[in-house]
């Protein structure tokens, strides 16, 4: 296959029951090289082991992938050991109770190396599952939507190194405060206007009944605006680059 490896990487907590309908819409998209790295946060449930032997029945040939155990550290973390643990040269994320809509990747790539961007996202449909009995009876909710989901974009893997990861101490809005320092440091964004992320409201979403405050949002943002104010305040021919994703 010539077309270039992605690496997926699915953070997963406690997510044993929805685990496989994300690994099985990662496998359906068609014509792409593709690399999985699960990344078990501390779960308590058999997600692992769910994991492991849903892993032990592809065959070698059809993708490569990877398990990783850390303890319970966050999304933030779990997707940067995902990254630096990736083989790929772009970098997709799908979280553990998500799906991505059909081809939706292959688009991602398309746009992605037509405009030599270094992100592209698409748009977000919120679903539910009505009957837990037949997860793949989908409900879709309200209308698409742009939303800054890392689930619903393609990266170079080049984005990280310029970037740095995402921030292991905030307690959500993570991918938010990425993408707002990708913007703020200039790197090349393109919104698409497909569908590319379904994503599932259940009752143990981590983010559902949080408040902005509590998922960190407000902060993500003040640090965004600090940014734009220091830049400018100083008269400086060096661009800005926040690497410490902690800052």
């Amino acid at each position: 296959m010539n077309t270039p490896l992605i690496s997926v990487i699915v953070p997963v907590y406690n997510a044993a029951t929805l685990l496989v309908s994300a690994l099985e819409s990662i496998v359906s998209q068609t014509d792409l090289a593709l690399e999985i790295v699960v990344v078990n946060d501390g779960s308590t449930d058999e997600s692992h082991e769910v994991a492991r032997k849903w892993g032990e029945n592809i065959p070698a040939n059809q993708l490569n992938f990877q398990l990783l155990d850390q303890i319970n550290s966050g999304p933030g973390q779990a997707r940067n050991n995902g990254i630096e643990a990736a083989n790929g040269e772009y970098i997709a994320f799908l979280d553990a109770d998500d799906l991505w809509a059909p081809d939706s990747l292959k688009i991602r790539l398309d746009k992605l190396i037509e405009g030599q961007f270094d992100a592209v996202l698409g748009l977000t449909q919120t679903f539910s599952t009505p009957n837990p009995q037949n997860p793949a009876e989908l409900n879709f909710v309200g209308e698409p939507f742009v939303f800054m989901n890392v689930g619903s974009a393609l990266f170079k893997k080049t984005a990280f190194k310029t970037i740095g990861g995402f921030s292991p101490t905030m307690k959500g809005s993570e991918d938010v405060d990425w993408f707002f320092r990708a913007r703020d440091n200039g790197l090349k964004l393109h919104t698409l206007q497909q569908v590319t992320l379904w994503h599932r409201r259940h009752e143990n979403n981590l983010t559902r009944g949080q408040s902005l405050a509590n998922l960190d949002f407000h902060l993500a943002l003040k640090r965004s605006l600090d940014r734009r104010r220091a830049s400018q305040s100083t008269e400086t021919s060096a661009p800005f680059s926040q690497k410490d994703s902690t800052n």
